[in-house]
């Protein structure tokens, strides 16, 4: 599978708030999260989704999220009153997203009413991982997947910190 990464510069942080992770996690997960809440973050912490083989990196099984997010809404606290949390870390009150520079992939998760098979979400994660392995991109901190629900379809953007020049 041939993909394109890209940067995302993101230009001022994105407020999130707390939700329940869902017991079961798999594509259907995804598009009822990102239905009910319009959009929503995951937080993959570093390699617990994936190991290092002889031949780059694979995911492990059926990735599950450390922790699951919603946008938040318009009257959340400004970056002050989040106590100054990045993307390295939440607080109990919400999780913010700092401003600066992702690689970033999106595809469209697969939908119940397609004909047509779409590869998996943790196959696309995999793809990912292993292009930015494979282009010997220098990241940090946890991998997100940002989940967007637009034209009746689920956006799935996997994002990761690049890291910053000394």
């Amino acid at each position: 599978m041939n993909i394109a990464l890209r940067i995302l510069h993101l230009h001022r942080a994105l407020h999130y708030v707390p939700i329940e992770k869902p017991a079961h996690f798999d594509e259907t997960a995804l598009a009822k999260l990102a239905s009910q809440f319009g959009e929503c973050l995951l937080v993959f912490q570093k390699s617990a989704f994936f190991t290092m083989t002889g031949d780059g990196p694979r995911v492990s099984g059926n990735p599950e999220p450390d922790a699951a997010y919603r946008i938040a809404a318009q009257e959340t606290p400004s970056p002050a009153g989040m106590g100054g949390q990045n993307s390295a870390g939440g607080a109990p009150f919400g999780f913010l997203l700092a401003a600066g520079d992702y690689v970033f992939f999106q595809w469209h998760a697969w939908h119940e009413t397609e004909k047509s098979a779409r590869p998996s979400y943790a196959a696309m994660l995999e793809e990912v991982v292993r292009e930015i392995w494979w282009q010997r991109l220098e990241c940090e901190g946890p991998w997100f997947l940002r989940l967007v629900f637009e034209d009746d379809k689920v956006a799935v953007q996997a994002l990761r910190a690049l890291k910053k020049a000394p």
